[in-house]
């Protein structure tokens, strides 16, 4: 079987064919339908029913149709072809419409959310084992499909007094937080943004931001300067959350928010408990703060230095303050960088050093809300359709950036500078070394299936606010008499393209069944199913295995490329790949000639353009063609290869094959750079020889044309006979000569086909020769692997026997021994040993004759006792009174020693046991 035959594998499986139409609702899994008239589009959500773990090769989906979670397992064989596909149920109750369901990124919880609820499914190990161990209920042996009985999971239900009290909130967003594992953070619609620690099964809320309280600069201001009329906080409502990309210093502990009027706002930092960093990053990020500090200092020194009129005394003061404010505010960031990092030791995992960080107390270092740092109002170009211009997600990207090259280019900067230069910038050469910046691009999708492709060049900037004030990065004016009115600085986002996906209308469903109740937290009936699968709003997927960006809508899916950002990378970091075989004598010559050639690539720098390919398009655009995707994933293993599966709303799954574009598109982007400087300067210099080179291979190709035999018949056939036509004025020797050329061109013409007939037959023999010997070659091959696999059969039997052999051979050995070692005499510590058993044998023996005593006493006084009480009850009903010669034994003394009785007995039966084993071991 071909490694590519998983693809139609996959596309019979059962779980794919199961329809609204075929698929009749049960009382189980159908629930009422509750939402309001005003809330219908809530249905229109992206959904995404696929996760994928590709570590063990398992697919999870959720099957809308039953509301039911399924795990699918392609299994492979050694020889890289597909074994089995196995499918299985986890049970579990899901009485929600589901809109996404998402792994975490080690694969051990898997997230189901919809609008109105959160699940969280633990696939611990346990549960993974338990995978396809019950009944098998399916079997199609042809298309090596298996299913098996359902297998109840272990689930709970994240902040349910939440949900209970918030009747008319709902969940705009669910997301794992990249440098956690067991972390979730969830927008609301009341503009609650929380983080979750699902570890613990606690629904345990570490952090909560109301981002309606929150303040931003301006809020604060307003309060200062006691503006009554604008004291009023935040009133955006945010639709949308991105991370910050994993770069930099800050921007991985920034959250950039989207509200529905197209403005983006952030918030930094804001980190999850117990985050793991690298010890070396933590390093390097102290340096990076106080080399900042460092530097607001010298460069106050060059000012004072260069400054020397008496006139700019008041701008001195100004400047005073500001450098005060900043250097408080960097001593405030290495605080906070300290207060995360209290009360934790380095660790190593896999020969890495980790470190902890957790979130400070917000009341000393609570994060400010700032912005707008972007408006999609200023960026879009005015359009008749701007009624569908409404923002619906925002993603952050970054660029894959490998370490060495880093590495490389820094070791590059330390070689070109001199000895004495380095000596003197010993002590900032860490922080210099890191402190390279890695751009990133924030997307935001619209309705209209436009995308805008925002770059930013810059760290961000963290700001917070306390007791004590406003701590944020002031913008350095030149101006210093408008000191007063510094503004906060802000990260600049600068739009670089609108994508337009070429994506028409379609036209939304009306919703005439849906009730208009509000009383529970459901949304959609099972009845109603195909008005919630009928329509989807555009959204979008990153996928950092591929490093593409895919779009799917309800007309198909399209993937976005973008290798313009490596190079930007490479441009403002003054990156240059070069070759690494450079001789080491022209170090001298390079760094003389290194800002001419730093101005030429920055004269001839050519960006690649944004790649935009549709993998699936529905077409026209109708209404009646409105096909939505409802799950994307990208299925990757070393076996088995990669692919793309694609999940409509007929559930018939599309798969495409993507093996081969990854790789190819790692090995040319590092490259891009050095390959345009390699072909400007062949252009330049070596424009004759590739004028030559390409007359020599047309003239190679010429040759190799002529070698076939045919070609000469071909290229001179004889002469044409036209149409003849013969007056009347023709005499009988005029046409008798007409007639001997005609016939001389006739003979030509026959040999002409004669030759041509018996090259050709003679072509047709050695090709069928040719293949004969192909065929020979074939048969010659399948017979040498039916060999390798018979050989490969006999060697496995021969391992078996082998294998079978030595267990035989170990047992007669240990059988030998035994033989060998009974006729020996005994060693001077057995004869001790046997010594000590007997004598504890002894003392067992007498401990036995005790108890048998005390039990034979017990037994009497028994007996002794119920006498006593007949010959009272006897004696009082003569109406005489006997006097007993003793007194009985009060209760709870009996069952004291019943208890110490029964001690010794279980210690001398344990005595007994281990005298019995010792007596086995040892012959005596």
């Amino acid at each position: 079987m071909k490694i590519r035959e998983i693809i139609p594998l996959l596309s019979s499986n059962p779980l794919f064919s199961k329809t609204p139409q075929s698929q009749k609702p049960s009382s189980s899994s159908s629930f009422t339908t509750n939402t309001t008239s005003e809330n219908n589009e809530l249905s229109f959500t992206p959904k995404n029913f696929l996760s994928v773990n590709n570590q063990s090769s398992e697919i999870y989906y959720y099957s809308p149709i039953e509301c039911k979670l399924y795990v699918i397992k392609v299994e492979s064989t050694l020889d890289n072809t597909i074994c089995a596909i196995r499918f299985q149920e986890l049970k579990l109750k899901i009485n929600f419409e589901v809109y996404k369901i998402e792994l975490n990124e080690d694969s051990r919880y898997l997230c189901i959310s919809g609008h109105v609820n959160c699940i969280i499914v633990d696939l611990n190990p346990q549960t993974v084992n338990s995978y396809f161990t019950s009944k098998e209920i399916f079997s199609d042996q042809e298309n090596k499909t298996y299913g098996y009985d359902s297998l109840l999971v272990r689930s709970f239900t994240l902040d349910k007094t939440f949900y209970q009290s918030q009747i008319s909130n709902i969940i705009k967003q669910v997301e794992w937080h990249p440098l956690s594992n067991i972390h979730l953070v969830i927008l609301y619609s009341n503009n609650t943004l929380k983080i979750y620690n699902i570890q613990s099964g606690n629904e345990e809320i570490e952090q909560t931001f109301n981002l309606e309280s929150i303040h931003t600069f301006e809020s604060l201001n307003n309060l200062k300067n006691n503006d009554i009329r604008n004291q009023t906080k935040n009133t955006k409502k945010f639709i949308s959350f991105s991370f910050g990309s994993n770069i930099n210093f800050w921007t991985r502990f920034t959250i950039f928010l989207l509200c529905d009027s197209g403005e983006i706002f952030n918030l930094c930092p804001v980190i999850p408990n117990n985050c793991l960093v690298e010890t070396s990053f933590y390093r390097d990020f102290q340096n990076h703060i106080l080399f900042e500090k460092n530097q607001i200092e010298k460069n106050k020194d060059n000012n004072d230095d260069g400054d020397g009129d008496d006139d700019d005394d008041d701008d001195d003061d100004g400047d005073d303050e500001f450098i005060k404010q900043q250097k408080k505010y960097y001593d405030f960031q290495f605080k906070w960088l300290m207060a995360a990092s209290i009360n934790t030791i380095p660790f190593e995992i896999e020969n890495v050093s980790w470190l902890k960080l957790s979130a400070p107390s917000t009341s000393t270092f609570n994060p400010l809300l700032q912005g707008p740092i972007s408006k999609i109002s200023d960026s879009l170009p005015p359009s008749s359709s701007s009624s569908n211009r409404v923002p619906l997600k925002i993603l952050s990207i970054q660029p894959l950036i490998s370490n060495s090259s880093i590495i490389n280019n820094n070791n590059k900067d330390s070689i070109e500078n001199n000895d004495d230069e380095n000596k003197k910038q010993n002590s900032s050469s860490s922080s210099l070394s890191t402190n390279k910046l890695i751009p990133f691009v924030i997307i935001v999708l619209m309705e209209s299936c436009e995308s805008l492709v925002n770059i930013c060049c810059q760290d961000t900037v963290p700001m917070w606010s306390n007791d004590n004030g406003i701590l944020y990065l002031e913008e350095n004016n030149s101006n210093s008499k408008k000191k007063q009115q510094l503004q906060p600085k802000y990260i600049d986002l600068i739009l670089y393209e609108i994508l337009d996906l070429n994506i028409k209308k379609s036209i939304k469903p009306s919703f005439s069944n849906i009730d208009k109740n509000l009383k529970s937290k459901s949304t959609i009936a099972s009845t109603t199913t195909k008005d919630y699968l009928s329509y989807s709003l555009p959204t979008m997927k990153y996928d950092q295995w591929s490093d593409s960006l895919y779009f799917y809508h309800n007309q198909g899916v399209q993937i976005a490329k973008f290798p313009w950002l490596y190079q930007i990378y490479l441009e403002i970091n003054n990156i240059v790949v070069e070759n690494n075989n450079n001789d080491n004598n022209n170090n001298d010559n390079n760094n003389n000639n290194k800002n001419d050639k730093n101005d030429e690539i920055d004269k001839n720098i050519e960006f690649e353009t944004t790649s935009l390919m549709s993998v699936i398009n529905n077409g026209s655009g109708n209404s009646d063609e409105c096909i939505p995707i409802i799950g994307i994933q990208v299925f990757s293993n070393i076996k088995i290869g990669t692919y793309f599966l694609i999940l409509p709303n007929t559930f018939k799954i599309i798969i495409f094959d993507m093996d081969g574009l990854i790789n190819q598109q790692q090995q040319q982007q590092p490259n891009l750079q050095e390959q345009k400087q390699q072909q400007k300067k062949n252009k330049k210099i070596n424009d004759k020889e590739e004028e030559e080179e390409e007359d020599e291979d047309e003239d190679d190709i010429e040759e190799i044309v002529l070698k076939s035999p045919i070609q000469p018949f071909i290229d001179n056939p004889p002469s044409f006979i036209g149409r003849i036509i013969l007056p009347n004025s023709f005499t009988q020797k005029e046409f008798l000569q007409t007639l001997v050329n005609t016939k001389k061109k006739l003979y030509n013409l026959y040999i002409y086909s004669n030759q041509l007939e018996i090259e050709l037959n003679s072509r047709v023999k050695g090709l069928e020769l040719v293949s004969k010997d192909q065929l020979k070659l074939i048969d010659k091959l399948k017979i040498y692997i039916e060999n390798l696999k018979s050989n490969q059969q006999a060697l496995n039997a021969k391992l078996k026997y082998v294998w079978d052999k030595k267990e035989i051979d170990s047992e007669e050995i240990k059988e030998l021994y035994k033989v060998e070692m009974e006729g020996k005499p005994l060693s001077n510590q057995e004869k001790e040993l046997g010594k000590t058993l007997k004598q504890i044998n002894s003392q067992v023996n007498i401990y036995s004759e005790r108890l048998n005593q005390v039990e034979k006493d017990l037994q009497e006084n028994n007996n002794n006792n119920n006498n006593s009480n007949n010959n009272n009850n006897s004696n009082n009903n003569n109406g005489t009174i006997s006097v007993t010669s003793y007194e009985t034994i009060p209760i709870e003394h009996q069952t004291e020693i019943k208890k110490v009785l029964n001690l010794h007995g279980q210690k001398i039966e344990e005595d007994v046991t281990k005298l019995e084993k010792l007596l086995k071991n040892i012959q005596i």
